[in-house]
């Protein structure tokens, strides 16, 4: 990861945990176990079938609450960064197909219809997170063309994890479907998977913030993949 991409990174980290600080979830946790007028003695039963120790819960019972929120706030903040990720490359590649010279019509905030008789579909959901289908001309259904996944998550650690969940979108697709993969970081473990599974994938760091690679994301899917980019030089109006 480059200086500037794992700067960028921990601020957005910073900011999110900034936020859910504010918040002061383990004062308000606290004072309501405080303030229960119900019995809290779990060291004659229940203790057990959560899995916590008597030990864990009378001397450090309150740094347990805490370390709870913590592992809490840490899923959130992924699954925030993930969530946003998505979004940005949504709102930015919808931005750029009205300004492509692709013909299109937007049915829907999730569906666009592409090309000079609509005969591309890209829809925003998940498993894929996008989905372009290509409609056969006589019989008028869809079938897959290019699925996209998008997996920001910049810790090695969780490479792998991120990883099987991509696996698993792409497992349902047609075998001569395109998946492409945006991903915040790829380690050399995950490297010999992507090779290995066929996967065209692209660092979303650069695809967001540089010219250079969101050109070369954008000729892949709608040049070499889709053949959109020789239709036409105006979009229709949505």
């Amino acid at each position: 990861m480059n200086k500037e991409k794992e700067r960028e990174s921990a601020q957005e980290r910073a900011l999110i945990l900034s936020k859910a600080l504010r918040r002061r979830d383990d004062e308000r946790v606290r004072k309501l176990i405080e303030d229960f007028a119900g019995d809290l003695d779990y060291e004659g039963h229940g203790l057990k079938e959560l899995a916590i120790s008597g030990e864990a819960w009378l001397e450090n019972g309150y740094r347990n609450i805490v370390a709870t929120i913590g592992i809490g706030l840490d899923g959130s903040m992924r699954n925030i960064i993930g969530r946003e990720a998505e979004d940005t490359v949504r709102e930015k590649l919808s931005r750029w197909i009205k300004n492509s010279g692709i013909p299109y019509k937007r049915e829907d905030s999730h569906t666009f219809l592409l090309g000079q008789e609509g005969m591309i579909r890209m829809k925003f959901g998940s498993e894929p997170d996008i989905l372009f289908e290509r409609r056969d001309k006589d019989e008028g259904t869809w079938t897959q063309a290019v699925t996209i996944e998008i997996k920001a998550g910049t810790d090695p650690a969780g490479a792998l994890e991120r990883l099987g969940a991509m696996k698993k979108s792409f497992d349902k697709t047609r075998a001569r479907v395109a998946n492409i993969a945006l991903l915040g970081v790829v380690t050399p473990a995950m490297r010999a998977e992507l090779d290995d599974m066929s996967i065209e994938d692209f660092d979303l760091y650069s695809v967001l913030n540089t010219d250079e690679g969101w050109n070369e994301f954008t000729r892949e899917v709608f040049d070499h993949e889709l053949r959109l980019l020789m239709q036409g030089s105006h979009g229709i109006d949505p």
